[in-house]
């Protein structure tokens, strides 16, 4: 099974857009709180390329080490960075 992550700082829109990958592929989205501030996104698809686990990683810092586990195994990471600076200052 792929693994894609995606990844970046708090607010950037990473959550926004695994929630629209889902919808796109009809795949039921699950959340799992590792913070009182964060969550992990996940969903399981099956693709013209196989199966594939689509998640998230928690963007603050301080939450590190649930950032390393969502890393782990990953076979690619998106990077996603939010265009607004005003968003990214929360």
């Amino acid at each position: 099974m792929k693994i894609i992550v995606y990844a970046g700082p708090a607010f950037s829109g990473k959550g926004t857009s695994v929630r629209a990958v889902a919808r796109g592929l009809g795949a039921q989205l699950t959340t799992e709180a590792v913070a009182p501030t964060g969550e992990i996104l996940a969903f399981r698809a099956s693709t013209g390329h196989g199966p594939v686990e689509v998640r998230t990683v928690p963007g603050f810092v301080f939450e590190d080490a649930a950032r390393h586990a969502a890393l782990e195994g990953a076979s690619a990471v998106v990077f996603v960075a939010s265009e607004s600076a005003r968003r990214s200052r929360r």
